[in-house]
Protein backbone atom coordinates (compact mmCIF):
# COMPACT_ATOMS: atom_id res chain seq x y z
CA UNK A 1 0.00 0.00 0.00
CA UNK A 2 1.16 3.45 -0.95
CA UNK A 3 1.17 6.01 1.70
CA UNK A 4 2.89 8.82 -0.02
CA UNK A 5 -0.82 10.33 -0.74
CA UNK A 6 -2.11 10.13 2.50
CA UNK A 7 1.27 11.69 4.00
CA UNK A 8 0.28 14.72 1.36
CA UNK A 9 -2.90 15.17 2.76
CA UNK A 10 -1.97 15.29 6.21
CA UNK A 11 0.51 17.61 5.31
CA UNK A 12 -1.66 19.96 3.79
CA UNK A 13 -4.37 19.36 6.05
CA UNK A 14 -2.00 20.74 8.99
CA UNK A 15 -0.97 24.05 6.49
CA UNK A 16 -4.45 24.70 6.62
CA UNK A 17 -4.86 24.56 9.73
CA UNK A 18 -1.45 26.89 11.05
CA UNK A 19 -2.90 29.42 7.80
CA UNK A 20 -6.25 29.25 9.89
CA UNK A 21 -4.91 30.04 13.01
CA UNK A 22 -2.62 32.80 11.79
CA UNK A 23 -5.38 34.93 9.97
CA UNK A 24 -7.57 34.88 13.08
CA UNK A 25 -4.59 35.91 15.39
CA UNK A 26 -3.88 38.49 12.57
CA UNK A 27 -7.48 39.67 12.49
CA UNK A 28 -8.13 39.63 16.51
CA UNK A 29 -4.87 42.07 17.01
CA UNK A 30 -5.96 44.63 13.98
CA UNK A 31 -6.75 47.94 15.32
CA UNK A 32 -10.82 49.08 14.38
CA UNK A 33 -10.93 52.72 14.86
CA UNK A 34 -7.61 54.07 12.84
CA UNK A 35 -7.37 54.37 9.14
CA UNK A 36 -5.69 50.72 7.48
CA UNK A 37 -3.74 51.09 4.26
CA UNK A 38 -4.57 48.47 1.79
CA UNK A 39 -2.00 46.48 -0.42
CA UNK A 40 -2.98 49.19 -3.24
CA UNK A 41 -2.64 52.10 -1.02
CA UNK A 42 -6.29 53.19 -0.68
CA UNK A 43 -7.62 53.95 2.89
CA UNK A 44 -10.40 51.57 4.52
CA UNK A 45 -12.13 51.82 7.39
CA UNK A 46 -12.09 53.90 10.15
CA UNK A 47 -12.91 57.29 10.89
CA UNK A 48 -15.23 59.97 9.56
CA UNK A 49 -13.11 62.99 9.14
CA UNK A 50 -13.96 66.61 8.55
CA UNK A 51 -12.44 66.75 5.62
CA UNK A 52 -14.81 63.87 4.30
CA UNK A 53 -17.82 65.71 4.43
CA UNK A 54 -19.03 68.52 2.05
CA UNK A 55 -22.07 71.30 2.55
CA UNK A 56 -24.35 70.05 0.03
CA UNK A 57 -26.97 72.62 0.95
CA UNK A 58 -28.51 74.90 3.83
CA UNK A 59 -26.84 76.89 6.68
CA UNK A 60 -23.88 74.42 7.73
CA UNK A 61 -20.60 75.25 9.17
CA UNK A 62 -17.63 72.80 9.81
CA UNK A 63 -14.79 74.03 12.27
CA UNK A 64 -12.82 71.48 12.96
CA UNK A 65 -15.09 68.64 14.29
CA UNK A 66 -17.97 70.84 15.29
CA UNK A 67 -20.34 71.19 13.27
CA UNK A 68 -22.63 74.43 13.55
CA UNK A 69 -26.33 75.01 11.73
CA UNK A 70 -29.71 76.75 12.05
CA UNK A 71 -32.75 75.11 10.84
CA UNK A 72 -31.40 72.43 8.74
CA UNK A 73 -28.42 70.97 6.28
CA UNK A 74 -27.37 68.44 4.39
CA UNK A 75 -23.73 67.84 4.60
CA UNK A 76 -22.16 65.47 2.07
CA UNK A 77 -19.90 62.72 2.92
CA UNK A 78 -17.67 61.83 0.20
CA UNK A 79 -17.21 58.52 -1.52
CA UNK A 80 -13.60 56.44 -0.81
CA UNK A 81 -11.66 56.51 -3.92
CA UNK A 82 -9.73 53.59 -4.41
CA UNK A 83 -8.93 49.81 -3.77
CA UNK A 84 -10.70 47.32 -4.47
CA UNK A 85 -14.95 47.13 -4.49
CA UNK A 86 -15.20 44.06 -2.03
CA UNK A 87 -12.42 45.89 0.04
CA UNK A 88 -13.77 47.54 3.58
CA UNK A 89 -14.02 50.47 3.27
CA UNK A 90 -16.22 52.26 5.67
CA UNK A 91 -16.53 55.74 7.75
CA UNK A 92 -17.90 55.13 11.20
CA UNK A 93 -18.49 58.23 13.60
CA UNK A 94 -20.31 59.45 16.43
CA UNK A 95 -22.18 62.76 16.30
CA UNK A 96 -23.23 64.00 19.37
CA UNK A 97 -25.81 67.15 20.12
CA UNK A 98 -23.94 69.95 21.98
CA UNK A 99 -26.63 73.11 22.06
CA UNK A 100 -30.08 72.60 21.36
CA UNK A 101 -32.08 69.38 20.04
CA UNK A 102 -30.51 68.22 17.02
CA UNK A 103 -32.40 65.95 14.11
CA UNK A 104 -30.12 63.84 12.31
CA UNK A 105 -31.27 61.73 9.39
CA UNK A 106 -29.63 59.29 6.84
CA UNK A 107 -30.24 56.90 3.45
CA UNK A 108 -29.99 54.01 4.21
CA UNK A 109 -31.01 51.45 1.17
CA UNK A 110 -33.46 54.08 -0.23
CA UNK A 111 -35.07 54.43 2.94
CA UNK A 112 -34.70 57.62 5.26
CA UNK A 113 -33.91 56.37 8.90
CA UNK A 114 -34.48 59.82 11.66
CA UNK A 115 -33.75 60.55 15.17
CA UNK A 116 -33.73 62.92 17.17
CA UNK A 117 -31.16 64.16 20.03
CA UNK A 118 -30.96 66.04 23.27
CA UNK A 119 -28.20 67.91 24.14
CA UNK A 120 -25.21 65.41 25.40
CA UNK A 121 -26.26 62.22 23.47
CA UNK A 122 -25.21 60.80 20.59
CA UNK A 123 -25.62 58.22 17.84
CA UNK A 124 -23.38 56.11 15.91
CA UNK A 125 -23.18 56.60 12.51
CA UNK A 126 -21.51 54.03 9.83
CA UNK A 127 -21.21 55.16 5.88
CA UNK A 128 -20.40 52.84 3.15
CA UNK A 129 -18.04 53.56 0.67
CA UNK A 130 -20.33 55.24 -1.80
CA UNK A 131 -20.74 57.88 1.30
CA UNK A 132 -24.05 59.89 1.55
CA UNK A 133 -26.27 62.44 2.73
CA UNK A 134 -25.90 63.24 5.98
CA UNK A 135 -29.35 65.87 6.90
CA UNK A 136 -29.50 67.66 10.31
CA UNK A 137 -32.32 69.73 11.52
CA UNK A 138 -32.21 71.89 14.09
CA UNK A 139 -35.53 72.59 16.46
CA UNK A 140 -33.90 75.55 18.97
CA UNK A 141 -33.82 78.96 18.14
CA UNK A 142 -30.63 80.48 17.67
CA UNK A 143 -29.06 77.73 16.38
CA UNK A 144 -27.45 74.26 16.89
CA UNK A 145 -24.30 72.07 17.44
CA UNK A 146 -23.25 68.60 17.38
CA UNK A 147 -19.07 67.34 17.52
CA UNK A 148 -17.87 64.56 15.74
CA UNK A 149 -16.48 62.16 18.40
CA UNK A 150 -14.42 58.85 17.72
CA UNK A 151 -16.63 56.19 17.96
CA UNK A 152 -15.06 53.14 20.17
Amino acid sequence: MDRKPVIVLVCLAVLVVVLAIIGAVAVARSPTGGVRESWFGSPQGGRLDPADLRVASGACDVSGLVLTFTGACTLAVTPVDGGLPWADAVRRVRLQASTGRVVVAVQVQDRTMRTTLDPGEDIRLVFTRDGGPLSLGCLAVGGCSAALAQDP
